[in-house]
């Protein structure tokens, strides 16, 4: 490998451009600024991208990548900048002999709410509606054409239609053609937790030096992957793809759409052991993602899980990363502060989160070491890290009238909850904690054991009370009662505990609200907030 060593002014400048523009693909171009450093280490591949990030280059440099990291020239550009293709294209890759207008697409929705005009719409039918009932509407706000069944009536529609037996299958066709067109790497994230926090955490590292394509939000099923990966820039040149599942295949049928070049598992739990009856059912399932990658074959997985270690012996090209030895990104836990945050030392640099819970350190661990891995250096990653906030009903804190809400609602399974537990019994500042828990779902014939186990732990952590709501609560509260919680109550309503928690709860006190999606506990907190704010302005 050759290795060139460059003293560097002003007047080095276009030199640094000839020289990066000779390795292996790379084309620099100046946009603005000076360069102040005085040494650069050039050399090819990705090396060359991380000795450019180290010497601070991206900030008076765009990197390009002409071949592996680029996109497919022969890919037209629609007017909002995003790759697309015409509509006739569509229809051709779909097989369909419509007759439809040279027009470009500019994007893909599902949902009129949030439909721009040249989108192409999906009528997908779902639980609750159908979106054959919303092709007029999608035409009213100037969609493109609309994707529908072969049953469906032109004539109702009020602008072009490409007819197929099933749009589901065809809007996943569509996805896997689109990706089709990219050559880039495409990280694949899944685990039974972490899965959406951590993708965020990688995304916005790799945006250092990378334009990075991400998942939507949680958009992580058979709906969610093509939706986000139809809608990816086109000029992106690394994508991060989020993928979940509760049954085995789907991660399978999730890489045949978006043939992810790496993967990263974040950890093996009991989530949706309903379905996938065992902890090695769940391993299986998620390893599907492993299974499924193309060219790079990279596997990032999570050295302190007992389950995932070991396929670090089975196959090549894994990168293990945690926080035990051994591991090939490893780093050293500091403890967390007063507000619950932990910090882990990553090289020479401390990284100090913002989001509480030990478990949070594993997630951005795991994003570091794939940032690591595409070359951005450790001073980068740490700034990114410990500017993220939490995402969305993951783990947010929020200060309501002084009382500090951690709002964990999103989900939850017997990993995460108790992950939750430990990171609220883990704040010192809080005079009293309080915990509101909803049911576990999709834990099949070992709910009741779960729900138990879940009681006795939640005693043995002496929190000040225990609300619950959900029938499979029930058991939690019993056990816990038998182990001596005094205040441990089952409630019918999601209004019966934001009134009790208004009556109960003092400034300088806590509450965990946790449950699974199909319990909406967030509904607690949106209830205690109303009632809060009517007593005070009352």
């Amino acid at each position: 490998m050759s290795v060139s060593m460059l003293r560097r002014t002003e007047r080095d400048n276009v030199q640094i451009c000839n020289n990066l523009d000779r390795q292996d693909g790379f084309d620099m171009e100046l946009i603005s600024g000076t360069v102040h450093h005085r040494q650069v280490l050039f050399e090819t591949g990705y090396a060359a991208r991380q000795a450019a990030i180290n010497m601070g280059l991206y900030h008076s440099f765009l990197l390009r990548r002409r071949d592996r990291m680029g996109v497919n020239s022969s890919v037209k550009h629609s007017n909002n900048g995003q790759t697309r293709w015409t509509l006739q294209e569509a229809a051709r890759i779909l097989g369909s002999r419509s007759g439809m207008p040279d027009h470009p697409i500019a994007g893909v929705s599902i949902d009129t709410r949030t439909l721009k005009a040249g989108d192409l719409f999906v009528a997908l039918k779902g639980e609750r509606s159908d979106g054959h009932e919303f092709v007029p509407l999608a035409f009213k706000k100037h969609a493109a054409a609309a994707l529908v069944r072969s049953d469906y009536q032109p004539s109702e529609a009020g602008g072009p239609v490409i007819r197929t037996h099933d749009p589901l299958s065809a809007f996943q066709t569509l996805a896997a053609a689109y990706r089709d067109r990219f050559r880039i790497p495409v990280i694949g994230i899944t685990g039974s937790n972490g899965k959406t926090t951590t993708k965020e955490m990688m995304a916005d590292i790799l945006s250092i030096a990378f334009r990075t394509a991400r998942s939507f939000g949680n958009l992580n099923n058979h709906i969610g992957v093509p939706l986000s990966i139809l809608n990816w820039p086109e000029d992106s040149q690394i994508a991060v793809v989020e993928m979940g599942t509760n049954h085995f295949g789907e991660i399978a049928r999730l890489c045949e759409i978006a043939r992810p070049t790496h993967g990263l598992i974040t950890n093996i739990g009991k989530g949706h052991i309903g379905f996938l009856e065992s902890l090695d059912g769940v391993l299986r399932a998620k390893t599907e993602l492993i299974e499924g990658l193309t060219r790079d074959r990279v596997a990032f997985l999570n050295g302190d899980d007992p389950l995932l270690r070991p396929l670090h012996e089975k196959r090549d090209h894994t990168i293990l990363y945690g926080f035990s030895e051994g591991c090939d990104v490893q780093a050293e836990f500091a403890g967390l502060d007063d507000s619950g945050c932990p910090a882990f030392r990553l090289g020479d640099e401390t990284v100090r989160l913002r989001i509480p819970g030990r478990h949070q350190a594993a997630n951005a661990l795991a994003a570091a070491a794939v940032g690591r891995y595409f070359g951005i250096p450790d001073v980068r990653i740490r700034e990114i890290l410990e500017s993220h906030a939490a995402f969305d009903r993951r783990m947010q804190v929020q200060a309501v009238h002084g009382i500090t809400l951690l709002n964990d609602a999103y989900n939850a399974n017997p990993t995460s909850v108790e992950a939750a537990l430990e990171t609220l019994a883990g704040m010192p500042s809080l005079k009293r904690r309080f915990v509101v828990l909803g049911d576990m779902l999709e834990l099949g014939d070992s709910a009741g054991t779960e729900h138990r186990r879940l009681g006795e732990r939640i005693a043995g952590l002496s929190f000040d009370g225990f609300f619950a709501y959900g029938p499979l609560m029930r058991e939690a509260v019993s056990r816990a009662r038998e182990k001596g919680l005094r205040r441990a109550g089952h409630f019918r309503s999601h209004a019966d505990i934001a009134e009790l928690l208004a009556e109960e709860i003092r400034p300088g006190d806590g509450i965990l609200v946790k449950g699974s999606r199909g319990m909406r506990m967030e509904r607690v907190i949106v209830l205690f907030g109303k009632i809060l704010a009517q007593t005070e302005s009352g």
